[in-house]
């Protein structure tokens, strides 16, 4: 129950319909990231094609912010080591909010972490303290009920405040106070808590035409990368286009035969291993123990993009 109110995680979906259209669906930092390279084989890049739904988005500041309430606070910050948050947006008296350049000067001064290989700063949407009501503890509202029991009980919850996260053994009040919280993320599955102050657990959509986009790139050769920060956060795009596309590698039609179940390109488990493997070797160099998991799909489109040419 409360996993759920103080923990969620990301989504990403991809759905190729009549071999033309790319359907995204995304939440939170899970990144689609189109991959292509020329005919000529000399060049690859990649193309992110929805955003990250993180504090740095100025997309996100603008919608989340429109959902609050008068009083409601939502701070969007660089996290320093000393203490300090540092707000990254300036507003604009009409509204729109840009990325602030003294903000990250500022960030730097109070020696914020670099999180990313692109040179992004740590960062988190701060959600303000609220007091919310318990279930009610009578054993007839489920899994809430027993939570509310629980919560009786003196058993421990997290981002629970004013008892110091335990609560007095007893009748159980009618509500709790729930201290600020840090997230990542502005769109989450789980994380109701924030809910209450413009997280959603709501997609965004993004439906492009294979065709033209291979055209609009130059690109004969293409395939999706549907993967988590835990890989996003240690490459470049572009970068990644190099290790999985580049010259020497295999062709993203190898990607759709081993999908289709065929044995294709016989590089290809050697490619993807080694990928992993050096992206797992670098998040241990820079982070240690605290390194982030590595999930990913890769999806060969290079059909779409042999018709885009014809």
């Amino acid at each position: 129950y409360w996993d759920a109110a103080d923990g969620g995680t990301t989504a990403t979906v991809a759905v190729v319909l009549r071999g033309q259209s790319l359907v995204l669906a995304a939440v939170g930092d899970s990144s689609a990231v189109m991959l292509g390279r020329r005919a000529d084989g000399t060049s690859a890049s990649g193309l992110v094609v929805v955003e990250e739904h993180g504090a740095t988005n100025p997309t996100e500041y603008t919608r989340l912010h429109a959902t609050l309430s008068p009083g409601q606070n939502v701070r969007f910050v660089y996290e320093c080591p000393d203490g300090e948050s540092v707000d990254i947006f300036a507003v604009d008296p009409d509204g729109t909010a840009t990325l602030d350049t003294a903000a990250v000067f500022e960030a730097d001064r109070h020696n914020c972490a670099i999180k990313t290989a692109r040179g992004d700063l740590c960062s988190v949407i701060l959600v303000p303290e609220r007091t919310v009501e318990l279930p009610p503890p009578d054993g007839k509202a489920g899994k809430a009920g027993k939570a509310a029991k629980n919560l009786a009980n003196g058993s421990k919850r997290p981002g629970l405040n004013g008892f110091g996260g335990r609560r007095p053994a007893g009748p159980v009040a009618a509500c709790i106070t729930c201290g600020e919280q840090g997230i990542a993320m502005t769109r989450s599955l789980g994380d109701f808590y924030a809910h209450a102050f413009g997280v959603t657990a709501e997609p965004e959509i993004v439906t492009l035409n294979l065709h033209t986009l291979a055209a609009d790139n130059g690109w004969a050769d293409a395939a999706l990368l549907l993967a988590s920060d835990g890989i996003w956060d240690l490459w470049e795009y572009d970068d990644v286009a190099e290790a999985l596309l580049g010259s020497g590698q295999p062709t993203a039609d190898g990607i759709e035969g081993a999908a289709a179940g065929a044995t294709g390109d016989p590089r290809l488990a050697s490619m993807l291993g080694a990928f992993c493997e050096r992206t797992r070797a670098m998040g241990e160099s820079y982070f240690g123990e605290c390194a982030d998991n590595l999930t990913g799909v890769l999806i060969g489109l290079r059909s779409q993009c042999a018709e885009a040419k014809a």
